[in-house]
């Protein structure tokens, strides 16, 4: 099932922008021109100045830098990067933005609400989209160059998190189920059978783009103390070899990435009772703990890295 905090979000997202979908994109520009940002750094979307960035450090970072990002974000609740673009799912639109050009792209959710972004190892973009008036999801498709299209499945009811392996496999966590559906390149769609398998709030996934491994992140109890922030670590083939599981929550996690040598994970948590939120990091695989990035006021909802390696 997914978290409370972040379905009501979606909800209420959902409730207030429903029936704006499906307007022609638009381009903004900017004419000022910044360097790019000189990593490694650690992005968060969705604090109160929309973009922020830390400089990556061992023992993580107390102050976020605002960047001068789109504006008009909405909910920013997953955000990924490809070089110096991010992809910003934000409600009923997705924002690429290019951090050196200051170009932006809103790419209007046909179908509901984007909830997490993920780019392909060729730079393909993909979205997972919550339709809040059909309890359904889907994913859509952006390939450089080409016209979109939607990845239909059936499975899907809240498709909370989304992930691409080095093939173009595409993997959802759905919120709902608390269950990771695979969209395979061939066609169709099916549970992932994972073992140990996935319980309590769905909470994260990603891909490791030196191993194919597929990390999956969980709430097992609950967001009400305990086990939280559950790290599953699968080896291909996924649904026949038993994962290695490391806690590294602390009350409600939500969100996974890795850093672009894949030596470092990150992963959202919030407070006891909520906001504000932050993002812990832990050396990757051993997991042992790094310290964490933290803001003013609610606190970054999507994060990533720059650099970064695809997919991501």
């Amino acid at each position: 099932m997914i978290s409370a905090l972040r379905l009501a979000l979606l909800l209420a997202v959902a409730g207030v922008v429903a029936g704006s979908a499906g307007a022609n994109a638009n381009q903004l520009w900017r004419s000022a021109v910044p360097p790019p940002l000189q990593g490694p750094v650690v992005i968060g979307a969705g604090g109160p100045t929309g973009l922020e960035y830390w400089p990556a450090s061992p023992n993580g970072g107390l102050k976020p830098t605002p960047i001068h990002g789109p504006t008009g974000l909405k909910g920013a609740y997953g955000i990924a990067a490809d070089g110096q673009r991010l992809a910003i799912a934000d409600s009923t639109q997705t924002i690429v933005y290019d951090l050196l050009t200051q170009h932006e792209t809103i790419l209007p959710d046909s179908t509901g609400v984007a909830i997490d972004a993920a780019y392909g190892k060729t730079g393909t973009l993909y979205v997972a989209s919550f339709n809040n008036q059909k309890t359904t999801g889907d994913v859509l498709v952006y390939p450089r160059g080409a016209k979109p299209y939607t990845l239909e499945c059936s499975l899907l009811k809240i498709p909370d998190y989304i992930a691409v392996d080095n093939e173009g496999n595409v993997f959802v966590n759905d919120g709902y189920l608390t269950e990771v559906i695979e969209i395979p390149v061939k066609g169709g769609c099916a549970p992932v059978k994972l073992k140990p398998a996935e319980s309590g709030y769905a909470a994260g996934v990603t891909v490791d783009p030196k191993t194919d491994d597929l990390l999956v992140l969980s709430d097992p109890d609950l967001c009400a103390g305990g086990n939280e922030g559950k790290l599953t670590i699968y080896h291909k083939p996924y649904d026949k070899v038993a994962g290695r599981s490391m806690v590294l929550g602390r009350n409600c996690s939500g969100g996974v990435r890795l850093n672009a040598d894949s030596s470092v994970v990150l992963i959202g948590d919030e407070g006891v009772a909520g906001p504000p939120s932050f993002i812990l990091q832990h050396t990757y695989p051993e997991g042992k703990q790094r310290g964490g990035y933290f803001g003013p006021g609610a606190g970054p909802a999507g994060f990533t890295t720059i650099p970064n390696s695809l997919p991501n």
